[in-house]
Parts: structure tokens; C-alpha cells; sequence
């Protein structure tokens, strides 16, 4: 693709703008220039992480149209949404513009800021969880079923890699796409437990709403909060497992590719073959994203021309990182009619236009090999080979290495004596370096040196080298690689997930629970998602209802004992209120317990609305505001006297409900330090829709009784 010398400078676009176009469902790829640490920190949904570091190498996989229009933005004011813009114009994109102000815009125009990665995947899953209520079990319920010798089988719905980095002992890795293809096989009794388990709730919650989706007959759970619950729980994992299923039956793949389908179906996908799409690889008028989601392995052993790998599990949980433009639509493909329509039916549910290509004849499965990517033409640069570097670096004078790879790659191994640097920093850090009379660049493959040296030598009047051929060159010839490191640029370029490896903290990993479990309240301040789950089957006689067993964020701890118990068939009402407030309204509730947990007076009392009712055994009390609430119920004091340490909901059964106002029949157990049940206790709670919009309690009923100062829960 041509690029153009001298585009001109890219024009601001409001938030109001950009907000329009993702409500009326409009193309558009909002990116985030910005590493992707930085971009954890608060991002608006949609907004795709594509580094200005990285560009040439992303920008037209992600974006594979270029008339379509493209937002840059950064945090606020640091220029590197301008210079990521400059740059796609330069790359051949016609319609590029920056957002005004950048995330801290965004935020200040009334917008929302999501953190951590993966952003609209992990709040889809929580809606999903609150709409479907799915069931879970918590570690200690499945650790005492595994020790017992139940009839369980635990499936891990992760990458294999993810797996055998840590895994539930005992647990097989089935990643998400294969479910619905290998439980049947895994679990064939029909009375075996199924328990789906992710290394926090997504992929668990999504894996195990799969096979209920699909109509299993096995009793299905989810793993609540997955690995990290689990090691909270103070349970062992396994480590190095390579427990994986095996060769399917053609009767069970025939009946898991009837159960898929039918799924895609309820979800609205649609189908295509393969001479209808031809036309579509051109990107004109409409983005689309062709994605081969089986395992890379069958995947590189024959595929279709034109379709990238990403494996189902995956690209639902991680559609950011694969599609940039909001709005476009996905073919997927598989040679078994399972793995696409299961994948197929989450993106649908996200809001994306699906089609699933017809199995298609294995010849046409002709490409092999890994996927290749399309980049950004190279320039002209000055390289030098690995034998010349080698012998400069035996030099008076070396040379200084630049090593622009990611960070985890640099610290696996990198030249000796080489230099760790961010690309889009070059202006920034080029101080930390040492003086040299020639500077050479290199990354694995090389091609950031050769797409970044005109920047870097424009800083400098020493000779600046590209690598030929990168680090790989470099160890081709047998030249050693070491571990030391120079860091010249701050390691932001990979944000490190709590839930990664076997080192995060017990308050990080709460920390990104509590994040997690309010997810499904930002999704209604921002509105922008369209998300549309499949709805549960309607039951006889009893309210459907959304009750969610959702743990405090603060402390998910086990379950055990009476705070099983299943709520009371109560007698329900004309329900009005949508699902989206029902949702806001339990988000409420968590918040709610999370502040009271969190011993936060003054937080707790701002989930209330005023002026707030409470009974509490044959006591009435009234308080007209926050400040008054906080005054008159101190939990610092409450814990001090009653020795109590956290409470969680049991249950939360939905009464009634409409637009302004929900009933919840619930049901709430006290716990001392050692997680021992104090009581339990049942109550009806009234939940209010302010008129900004926010849902908080309005008034409360129960038997909680009076512990201090009128401070009873």
C-alpha cells in the first residue's frame, strides 16, 4: 500500500461525535496509542490498544479497511495520539482524526473509563452472569467434592499454555471453543458434575453458560473467580499438567455440531459460503475480520486463504485485541460446524455481525504455515548483518545496541550489552543512553528498526544501523544472547494481569475482583454496548428472576452450610424492570456489601438513598443523610464488638421490579476472621433509581437485630 509523504494534519473529534457513532452501531475504530499499560489505567470501551511503538506491525490487521474512519487518542494532551495519527495517514488511511482531549476528555465530557485489558469481554461476562444467574460453586465446595471422590470432572478453559503454567489439580484443559465439542466425552454419565474454571470469571462463566446454552444434561457450574479464588481459598494448584482431551467420536461431534448450531441460531448468526465472501476480502464498504478458530496446530496444517488464527475462546475473550473497528463483521471458520457456531454465538451476543462460513471442502483448506499478517511497506534504511555487529562489538568504540522488542522478550535474552527502548519514546529516553558513535536498532525480527530508524537518527549525529534480520540473525550464526538489563524506557509496553503466573498478591488479585463485580455498573453509566444475551427459558410458576449468589468483592470466600440454601418460590409480581436495571441494581447491592466489608462508613452510606428507612428487629430508624448514616454506624466499632470480620449475600431474589424502583428478597451470612458463620439472616430490600440515574437503597427489613449504636446490617 502506497503511503503519502506529506499527509496533512489529522482534525479533533469530540466525544459526543465518536459516543454517536457507537450507539447507532456505525463503524469505527476508536485506538489507543498508548502502551498498554498506560492503557489499563482508563480507557473508554471500545477503545482498541494499538501502540504508536507498534503500528506498521498491527494497524492493518486490526484495521484492514482504510476508508474507515479512525480515532487516535491517548490520555490527554501527550502528543502521541497526533503522532499516531500522522502516521496512519502516512500508511495510506484516509479518514483519521484525533479525540479531543484523550481519555481524560473522554472522562470529563461525562464518558467512562474502563480499566485492565480486554474490557469489553470481561464486562459482557459479568452482564451475562447477572442476566443468566450462572451457576457457580465456590473453591471450598469444589475442593470438598474433589476430596470426597464425587462424581466431577473439572475442564479448564484457557489457552494450554495458560494451563500448564498453573491448574486445578486433577482439572483437564478443554479451551473454550472445544467445550461444547469434549465435555460429552470427558463427562459421559449424565449425573457427572461438570465445573468450567478460567484463571478469574470470564472464560469460566462464558464456558460454563456454553454447555448450558448447548443443553447438556450434566449438572454445569462455573469455578467462581477460577484460579484466583481458588489459591484465595488457600488451596494448592498443580503445575506442568498436560491433560488434554482426545480423538472425538463422529457421533459426538455430529450432535455437539447440532447443539452448536442451534445456539448460533438463538443468537441470531447468520451463514455464508465461500464464493458469497470473495468479494469481501477487498474491505470495501464494510470492514470484515476472517478468523479460523480451531487450534493453531490444524490451522497451520491446512487453511483457508485469507483467514487469520485466533482459537474461539480466545478471540471472545479478547475481540479488542483482534478487531479494532466497532461495528464490522466476522466470518469465522472451522471444518467441524462446532467451534464456529459456539464462538460465533458470543460475538453475536456482543454485538457483532456474524456470519459462519459453511464448512468448506478440504481442498480449499490449501494455505499451511502460520498466519502472515500484512504490514506496512519497508523503508530504505541503513542495515548492517550479525557478522559485521559481531565484530564492531569487538570494538574500542562498540556500537550501542537499541533493543525495541517487548519487554518479556528482552528479559528472556537479548545481544550483550543491549539496550531496552521503546519506540514511541525515542525523544524521551535517547538521554539515558550512552554516548556511541554509531547506534544499531533491532527487535526479534528486525522490523522495528527498519520502520523506526529515520525517527532515532533524527536525534542524534552518530550513524544509525537497522540489524538485518533482528536478534533472530543475531542467534542464527550462534552468537550468544544474555539476561542483564538496560532499561532506557520504563516497562509499560505489557501490563502485567493479576491473574498471570503464581506471584500476585492476595489484595492485587481482590483488588481485581472487586474491579470484575463492578463492571456490569459502568456498563450502564456508559451505555455504548449493545450487548444482547440469550435469555433463560422462562420457568412455571415462579419468578425467572435474576438472583446472582455473587460473593463481596472483597472477600470471596467459601460457601458452606445453610448459605446454600436455594431461595423460596416466592409469588412474583408484574415485572417492568429491564434487565439492564436489574443488573445496575445487584451491581448496587455489590458495592454495597464491598463498602461495608471494606469497613468504610462514609462509602457505605453513599450506596444508600435518602432519606433511608431501616427495621431492624422492632426498631425503626430514619436518616436524612449520609453524613448523619456515617455518624450513627460506625463498622470499625461493630467489628470490634461482635468480633465480626465480613459478610456476603447468600442469595438475592428479584420481587419485583420497574424502571424506578426493585424488591429483593435476600438473604445475607456474617463471618468471623476464621470464615466461621455468625448467622444468617433473611431481609427485603428496596432499591431506588435516583434521577441522575443511580440505583441505591432506599429501605431495608430484617432481623439482623442491634449490635452498636443502632448499627445493625
Amino acid at each position: 500500500m502506497r503511503s503519502r509523504a506529506n499527509p496533512p494534519s489529522p482534525p479533533y473529534v469530540s466525544y459526543e461525535t465518536v459516543r454517536a457513532a457507537l450507539l447507532d452501531g456505525r463503524e469505527i475504530a476508536l485506538i489507543d496509542a498508548r502502551e498498554e499499560a498506560p492503557h489499563a489505567e482508563g480507557h473508554p470501551l471500545f477503545a482498541a490498544q494499538i501502540s504508536l511503538s507498534r503500528l506498521e506491525l498491527e494497524a492493518y490487521a486490526k484495521i484492514p479497511r482504510l476508508d474507515v474512519p479512525v480515532v487516535a487518542l491517548d490520555g490527554g494532551n501527550e502528543g502521541i495520539a497526533e503522532r499516531a495519527a500522522q502516521k496512519l495517514l502516512e500508511m495510506g488511511y484516509s479518514d483519521v482524526s484525533v479525540l479531543a482531549g484523550g481519555a481524560a476528555g473522554w472522562q470529563s465530557a461525562g464518558g467512562e473509563l474502563f480499566r485492565d485489558v480486554n474490557a469489553p469481554s470481561k464486562a459482557f461476562g459479568e452482564l451475562l452472569d447477572a442476566v443468566r444467574r450462572t451457576p457457580s460453586l465456590e473453591a471450598g465446595e469444589l475442593n470438598a467434592l474433589l476430596n470426597e471422590g464425587a462424581e466431577v470432572v473439572v475442564l479448564d478453559a484457557r489457552r494450554f499454555d495458560e494451563y500448564q503454567t498453573m491448574n486445578i489439580p486433577g482439572s483437564v484443559s478443554v479451551p473454550g471453543e472445544e467445550l461444547v465439542l469434549r465435555a460429552p466425552e470427558l463427562a459421559p454419565n449424565p449425573n457427572t458434575r461438570i465445573v468450567v474454571n478460567c484463571a478469574g470469571r470470564t472464560r469460566s462463566i462464558l464456558g460454563a453458560q456454553s454447555l448450558l446454552h448447548a443443553g447438556l444434561p450434566n449438572p454445569i457450574a462455573a469455578l467462581r473467580n477460577g484460579v484466583i479464588g481458588w489459591t484465595l481459598a488457600g488451596q494448592s494448584l498443580e503445575y506442568g499438567a498436560n491433560r488434554r482431551g482426545g480423538q472425538i467420536q463422529e457421533t459426538t461431534r455430529a450432535a455437539a455440531a447440532q447443539r452448536a448450531r442451534a445456539v448460533a441460531d438463538q443468537a441470531g448468526v447468520k451463514r455464508v459460503a465461500l464464493p458469497d465472501i470473495e468479494s469481501w476480502h477487498e474491505q470495501r464498504e464494510r470492514t470484515t475480520y476472517f478468523v479460523d478458530v480451531r487450534d493453531p496446530a490444524e490451522y497451520e496444517a491446512g487453511s483457508l486463504p485469507g483467514f487469520r488464527s485466533v482459537p474461539g475462546g480466545q478471540l471472545v475473550q479478547e475481540t479488542d485485541m483482534t478487531a479494532a473497528v466497532r461495528g464490522a463483521r466476522f466470518v469465522l471458520a472451522d471444518n467441524d460446524g462446532v467451534r464456529a457456531n459456539m464462538t460465533a454465538s458470543w460475538l453475536a451476543q456482543m454485538a457483532w455481525e456474524v456470519y459462519v462460513l459453511d464448512p468448506p471442502p478440504s481442498d480449499a483448506m490449501r494455505q499451511t504455515g502460520a498466519w502472515r499478517p500484512k504490514r506496512a511497506p519497508l523503508p530504505e534504511t541503513p542495515r548492517v548483518s550479525a557478522e559485521t555487529l559481531a565484530r564492531w562489538l569487538r570494538l574500542p568504540d562498540p556500537p550501542v545496541v537499541i533493543d525495541l522488542t517487548t519487554y518479556a522478550s528482552y528479559r528472556r535474552g537479548h545481544i550483550p550489552g543491549a539496550w531496552y527502548m521503546l519506540r514511541a519514546r525515542y525523544s524521551e529516553d535517547i538521554s539515558r543512553l550512552p554516548r556511541a558513535s554509531r547506534y544499531v536498532l533491532t527487535c526479534s525480527s528486525g522490523l522495528l528498526g527498519y520502520y523506526s530508524h529515520h525517527e532515532f537518527a533524527a536525534l542524534t549525529k552518530a550513524e544509525v544501523f537497522a540489524l538485518d534480520g533482528g536478534t533472530n540473525s543475531w542467534q542464527a550464526i550462534g552468537q550468544p544472547l544474555e539476561t542483564t538489563e538496560r532499561l532506557a524506557s520504563p516497562r509499560i509496553d505489557r501490563y502485567r494481569r493479576p491473574y498471570e503466573g503464581t506471584d500476585a498478591s492476595a489484595e492485587t488479585t481482590r483488588a481485581y475482583l472487586a474491579w470484575e463485580y463492578g463492571l456490569v455498573e459502568q456498563l450502564a453509566r456508559d451505555g455504548t454496548h449493545r450487548f444482547n444475551p440469550l435469555r433463560a427459558k422462562p420457568l412455571t410458576g415462579v419468578l425467572s428472576g435474576f438472583t446472582k449468589p455473587a460473593p463481596s468483592s472483597l472477600n470471596p470466600i467459601r460457601q458452606t452450610g445453610k448459605n446454600m440454601t436455594t431461595p423460596p418460590p416466592f409469588l412474583p409480581f408484574l415485572e417492568k424492570a429491564s434487565e439492564q436495571d436489574i443488573a445496575a441494581g445487584l451491581a448496587a447491592l455489590d458495592e454495597f456489601i464491598a463498602a461495608f466489608n471494606a469497613r468504610d462508613s462514609a462509602r457505605w452510606s453513599r450506596t444508600l438513598h435518602y432519606p433511608h428507612v431501616r427495621f431492624a428487629g422492632d426498631e425503626i430508624r430514619i436518616w436524612d443523610s449520609p453524613e448523619a448514616y456515617a455518624r450513627d454506624n460506625e463498622i470499625a466499632l461493630l467489628a470490634e464488638k461482635t468480633h465480626w470480620s465480613h459478610s456476603r449475600w447468600d442469595y438475592r431474589h428479584l420481587l419485583h421490579g420497574s424502571g424506578e424502583k426493585l424488591h429483593f428478597a435476600l438473604q445475607f451470612t456474617r463471618y468471623d476472621v476464621n470464615d466461621q458463620p455468625q448467622g444468617s439472616y433473611q431481609a427485603i430490600y428496596v432499591l431506588t433509581r435516583a434521577k441522575e440515574g443511580a440505583w441505591g437503597v432506599q429501605a431495608r427489613s430484617s432481623y439482623a437485630g442491634i449490635a452498636v449504636k443502632g448499627a445493625a446490617f
